[in-house]
């Protein structure tokens, strides 16, 4: 199909080892913008970093941070730093996270984080329960009343069908919200 958008052109490299990985691409047509992902692993700790650099106006747009633990066997804890504002380096969004696979069907994981511009928090906690024939549930409530739910069938080793909804709870017991909205999605692979 003709189009008249500039095409995009990346120039990069990808490494991956047993302790680390690191990702730099970079635009070279017409914006001159770079992308770095690099994470490194020492024992049960874990340390990523996700930047992106806009070489035009010689700013990095994104500048997110992560530190994972694992303290025992299944069970991690976090904190992540997300960029919120393109424009300046300032304080995100700093969120901890609890996650534990409870056994081979089941995760459970909790989230609380608080974005330093607007002073707003948030809380989620989520569940996800895998079933033996290719078919999982996957739900997640925040403490806005804002939750979703996914239900994911593997139909053959080359198809899968998704169902995804979500709803505010506050409104929809308020009797605010009359409709449940529905989606659907196949994904093919060949």
């Amino acid at each position: 199909m003709p189009t008249t958008k500039h095409p995009d052109c990346q120039f990069g490299f990808d490494y991956s080892g047993s302790d680390a990985r690191v990702r730099f691409y970079t635009n070279v047509v017409k914006q001159f913008k770079s992308e770095l992902e690099a994470a490194v692993k020492n024992g049960d700790l874990l340390v990523g970093c996700n930047l992106h650099f806009d070489a035009e106006s010689k700013q990095l747009t994104k500048y997110d941070f992560g530190l994972v633990h694992e303290c025992c066997e299944n069970f991690l804890v976090g904190l992540r730093h997300e960029s919120t504002d393109a424009s300046k380096l300032a304080l995100g969004k700093a969120s901890l996270f609890l996650y534990n696979r409870c056994d081979k069907d089941r995760e459970v994981a909790a989230e609380w984080g608080i974005d330093a511009t607007s002073k707003h928090m948030n809380a989620r906690l989520g569940y996800l329960q895998k079933y033996s024939d290719g078919t999982s549930v996957k739900a997640k409530i925040d403490c806005h009343g804002r939750t979703d739910a996914v239900y994911k069938h593997q139909m053959c080793k080359h198809s899968t069908v998704s169902m995804t909804t979500g709803i505010n709870l506050k409104d929809f017991v308020a009797g605010t919200t009359k409709e449940i909205p529905m989606g659907i999605a196949f994904d093919l692979k060949l």
